[in-house]
């Protein structure tokens, strides 16, 4: 279960790094440098910092295809349409537990346009779960879990 963590570590780190910006303003350029430690290498970690902090990742392209299939504000409504689909989640609570579901909208990251990373509970406990979503035609959405650490 170790090792599912890791895969959701470092899908994670690599949508959050790999990513444009999420604003409207362009994507800054990297300067032309080859040198260690110079201005290059200042601008990436710059660039990875802001994107890390984003609660959101997805690229700004995403956002605007997401737009185009109909949704008014992609983020918000892919959220809402999770928190109303718990039962995707391929686990039970413990028994007399209540029953898991994605209850925090905080704890859900939007990644690109078709993955999601987010927390779900029971109100004891929490597991990350890693998610592919497709918006089918209509505008549903069809959910399927690719990781998570099954609380083993």
């Amino acid at each position: 279960m170790k090792q599912i963590r890791l895969v959701i570590l470092v899908l994670v780190t690599l949508f959050a790094g790999c990513s444009e910006q999420r604003s409207g303003s362009p994507v800054s350029k990297a300067p032309d440098s080859t040198k260690a430690g110079g201005p290059a290498e200042d601008w990436l970690a710059t660039t990875r910092r802001e994107r890390a902090l984003s609660p959101h990742p997805i690229p700004q392209s995403d956002v605007d295809r997401l737009r185009s299939l109909g949704f008014k504000n992609p983020i918000r409504d892919i959220i809402a349409d999770l928190q109303r689909h718990p039962e995707v989640l391929p686990f039970q609570p413990p028994k007399g537990g209540s029953r898991f579901g994605f209850y925090d909208s905080t704890q859900i990251r939007i990644l690109t346009d078709d993955w999601v990373y987010a927390y779900t509970e029971d109100g004891h406990v929490a597991r990350p779960v890693l998610l592919r979503y497709r918006v089918q035609e209509g505008g549903q959405i069809e959910w399927k879990v690719i990781a998570t650490d099954g609380g083993e």
